[in-house]
């Protein structure tokens, strides 16, 4: 009795052993969190799904104004919304006039997974210097406001360097975005 008692008992041992392995190798991993939930600066997406394609891209450029003066507030606002799989971009905003060509105001590569958005602000642009974070614009003219979405893919193709450590004016010059929105502002004198 004792020994089918103990045969019994290491069989029973044997089989959960031999169910749980089996378990730990046929469960998939374990789901992420919701794509709205994952932080901004989130672990880049592998690239077979680096690029998204442009119709899953959404950008607007708010402007309140398309005529405001010199000395008046101003701000704009600009909306990325991805519906379609994350993907791992390259954003960068530029402010331009009749007189001189596109400044970069700014470039950052992160995970796109939903949507955001952010200000931008009244620009001067000078012949060796620009500014694109003032309050108020300083002079008379036409501005023009583009927002140029690429892929980091496209980017590190291109450049041969990760997207994170890219030139913003390296990548509007050797790049072609996947996705560009302009809005024009004329600025008066008083």
């Amino acid at each position: 009795m004792k020994l089918t008692l103990i045969i019994l008992s290491l069989l029973l041992v044997a089989l959960l052993f031999f169910g749980c392995t089996q378990n730990a190798q046929t469960s998939p991993p374990p789901a992420s969190p919701p794509a709205a939930q994952q932080p901004e600066d989130s672990v880049p997406i592998p690239p077979s799904q680096g690029v998204a394609p442009a119709a899953a891209i959404i950008m607007t450029l708010d402007v309140p104004a398309t005529s405001v003066a010199v000395g008046e507030d101003f701000t704009a606002k600009y909306t990325v919304e991805n519906k379609g799989p994350n993907f791992r971009g390259y954003l960068i905003q530029n402010c331009k006039t009749e007189k001189y060509p596109a400044r970069t105001c700014g470039g950052r590569a992160v995970t796109y997974f939903g949507k955001f958005s952010s200000n931008l602000h009244a620009c001067e642009i000078k012949e060796r210097s620009s500014s694109c974070a003032l309050k108020k614009f300083e002079s008379a003219g036409t501005y023009t406001y583009e927002l140029a979405l690429y892929s980091c893919e496209d980017i590190e193709n291109a450049l041969g360097t990760q997207c994170s450590d890219a030139d913003e004016d390296d990548v509007a010059a050797q790049v072609t975005p996947i996705e560009k929105v302009e809005k024009t502002v004329t600025v008066t004198e008083n």
